[in-house]
């Protein structure tokens, strides 16, 4: 195949990415930087540090031809209303059990894993959250009306 020409904006959005976020990075350095995790310039560090790393993969991710992607793809639908759904679920069965569904379910869909695989990531990634946000910033998370 090919190589088409990179477009203007192909090469911008990288460098948008990266500015802003430096300028994240910038601002919770500016609040308190690294003092304890849960200091209030923590997750703006945390952010503009995922920020750069998204920056840096979109700059080195091959291109393919516009031409060759479809408008909405169905497995992008898909992954939407299973986000409607995990919006709709949490109220009733709580952010643990609503995010490892969604999360196992999108993975299965979108990357194509086992199921085994598809929830050994999702279990690490919400008990990932739940030690950055429940335990490190004291956030509490929704625990669901359903086991009340």
């Amino acid at each position: 195949m090919a190589e088409r020409s990179v477009r203007p904006g192909e090469r911008l959005l990288p460098v948008l990415l990266l500015a802003a976020a430096a300028v994240v990075v910038a601002e919770g350095l500016r609040l308190d930087g690294l003092g304890s995790p849960s200091a209030s310039g923590a997750f703006p560090l945390l952010a503009g540090a995922v920020m750069a790393g998204s920056a840096a993969a979109i700059a080195l991710a091959p291109r393919r031809p516009a031409d060759a992607l479809p408008m909405l793809p169905a497995r992008a639908a898909a992954a939407m209303a299973l986000l409607v759904v995990f919006a709709a679920a949490m109220p009733l069965v709580g952010f643990h059990l609503a995010a490892f569904a969604f999360l196992a379910i999108t993975i299965r869909l979108l990357r194509g894993h086992g199921t085994l695989r598809a929830a050994l990531i999702a279990a690490l990634a919400v008990g990932a959250v739940h030690v950055v946000f429940r335990l490190a910033f004291t956030v509490l998370l929704p625990e669901g009306t359903l086991w009340r």
